[in-house]
């Protein structure tokens, strides 16, 4: 699934580029964790949207961040819109080439939800708790999919938010962008916050919107 999602993303980066030039509303609420001399990762970073939103709306001197991606074309988007920052592609997040506690800040924007398999997301956060500094922020956003509006765009049975289906857990749902698969898994409340636990993160603030916010604390 994680290979299918990096495939998506490569053969719609362009568009996905093209829809996503704007700031959302969750990044105002990232910003006042960052300290001028934070050294930020920026996991799925896309097309590098995060950084020009922390850059240009709120003015933030960033003189060490990393922005990671598992799409080569959309890290290739990324390097040219922001030639003098560094973007990299890491296909696996469960395995981060850095060293243990490196990291002030990390963010996750609508990334976590692209992770098959809660034995994986766990490994993920774990390993995000790694390279955190002691007192470091985690930032994470996913998709709220048990929305209305949602269920009848694309089609979502109510079934499969509470029962396995197919080769799927429970949550677990393929949606279509630009004619182009990509798989998401729906994170209840009382899920998120046990996977952050047992990677042995401190839960400071949830919330839940169009999408679902949780900042987490090592």
């Amino acid at each position: 699934m994680i290979e299918k999602n990096r495939e998506s993303y490569n053969n719609i980066a362009k568009e996905f580029d093209a829809s996503r030039q704007y700031s959302w509303l969750e990044f105002d609420l990232c910003a006042p964790y960052i300290k001028k001399e934070s050294k930020i990762l920026d996991v799925g970073c896309g097309n590098g949207r995060l950084y020009e939103h922390l850059t240009s709306n709120y003015k933030l001197l960033i003189t060490d961040y990393i922005g990671i991606d598992q799409s080569e074309e959309l890290i290739k988007i990324a390097q040219k819109n922001y030639p003098n920052t560094n973007f990299k592609i890491i296909k696996d997040a469960g395995n981060l080439e850095f060293e243990d506690n490196e990291f002030d800040f990390i963010s996750g924007v609508a990334f976590l939800h692209h992770i098959p398999s809660e034995e994986l997301r766990l490994a993920v956060l774990k390993e995000m708790y790694r390279v955190l500094k002691p007192k470091g922020i985690l930032f994470l956003t996913n998709w709220n999919l048990w929305q209305w509006r949602l269920i009848k765009k694309y089609k979502l049975r109510l079934a499969d938010f509470f029962f396995r289906h197919k080769d799927l857990d429970a949550g677990d749902f393929w949606i279509n962008f630009q004619a182009t698969p990509r798989y998401y898994h729906h994170f209840t409340k009382s899920e998120l916050v046990r996977l952050a636990k047992q990677a042995g993160f401190l839960v400071l603030k949830y919330k839940k919107g169009k999408n679902s916010i949780i900042v987490l604390k090592k």
